[in-house]
């Protein structure tokens, strides 16, 4: 079962926040996995995951096909969501265009990293990869960057605060703390990168770099920035929520018109053959809960079955539909 919600924005740069809240009730080479292109954020009684390409939860060369969005506590560890994708879609000239993600069994129209000129081993190497961080390292960093033996956390260290201009790249890429405001992200200096939340994983993707082998559509020419953050709280909603802040960047010339985005979602909540979706316009939320009293099966939460919503904070809601998985595509 997956669902898209499709909402405006303006033509060409717009902060797009939803979060994700938990409510309980009683292989592709272009895409190989290493240790830094997928992450997870692990706070409290939620375990998601984030990829490079900007695909939320699942790691997509996990062969066992596990879900990625999940509810974890001491006695058990129960799936949510399998995996999502924010969706675009936009008019430049008179050709509507889209870039969508969904399981890379037919193709890509997002790839990791910013809109280049160049692809090479050594953008693979920079920009195949996610980059987590806690505020409790950023803290230690700005107590401590001048101090005697310190040594600067990698994450800080190689935060992908610049693009290469001279491959077309952008040179202000992720956020910083600029201590001496010279426009330059110097670590060494004390600058630090700005996150969310007291635990962040940041990724940079874009529609630009190959074709589009999912939709068939031509490139926008959009770079997505996205980060994933969560508060270490013992607050009882807070505790069962992630957030996602997105910022999408136009880098072409041409003003994309009409311009659109969805999160396009593939709940798997608990057993997945039960499930019900629904989705209240008024508050923008879209939710998954379960079709009876009882989630049976190994996959299920048995007598306690949640609720899961997705809920976008900085605008309002304009629709949303769903549809069967199917062999054709995306409808």
């Amino acid at each position: 079962m997956q669902n898209k919600l499709l909402k405006r924005i303006s033509q060409n740069l717009r902060v797009f926040h939803i979060f994700i809240l938990v409510s309980l009730c009683s292989s592709l080479n272009l895409f190989a996995q290493s240790d830094s292109s997928y992450a997870e954020l692990n706070l409290n009684n939620i375990k998601a995951g984030f990829a490079s390409n900007g695909t939320l939860f699942k790691n997509i060369n996990d062969i066992e096909g596990d879900a990625g969005f999940i509810f974890s506590s001491d006695e058990d560890t129960a799936a949510m969501i399998y995996t999502a994708q924010l969706w675009a879609a936009g008019i430049i000239g008179n050709d509507t265009l889209v870039a969508a993600n969904t399981y890379f069994m037919r193709g890509f129209d997002i790839s990791y990293g910013p809109v280049s000129q160049q692809h090479d081993s050594l953008y693979k190497l920079k920009y195949n990869k996610v980059w987590k961080i806690s505020k409790a390292k950023i803290d230690d960093h700005i107590a401590n960057y001048q101090s005697p033996g310190y040594a600067i956390d990698n994450t800080i260290l190689n935060w992908p605060a610049h693009g290469d201009v001279s491959k077309g790249e952008a040179y202000i890429l992720a956020p910083f703390h600029d201590v001496n405001q010279n426009g330059y992200y110097d670590p060494f200096g004390g600058d630090y990168p700005l996150i969310k939340g007291d635990e962040a994983v940041y990724f940079i993707c874009n529609d630009a770099g190959y074709s589009h082998s999912e939709t068939g559509s031509d490139s926008m020419n959009i770079e997505i920035h996205g980060m994933a953050y969560a508060y270490d709280t013992n607050d009882a909603v807070l505790k069962n929520t992630v957030f996602l802040s997105y910022r999408i960047y136009n880098r072409g010339v041409s003003t994309i018109k009409d311009f659109k985005l969805g999160m396009w979602t593939d709940f798997d909540l608990g057993n997945p053959n039960d499930d019900v979706m629904g989705c209240d316009s008024a508050n923008s939320i879209v939710y998954c809960y379960n079709g009876d009293l009882h989630d049976e099966g190994p996959m299920g939460f048995g007598s306690y079955p949640p609720a899961i919503g997705i809920k976008f904070l900085s605008e309002s809601m304009t629709g949303s539909i769903s549809y069967n998985n199917s062999s054709a595509g995306i409808p």
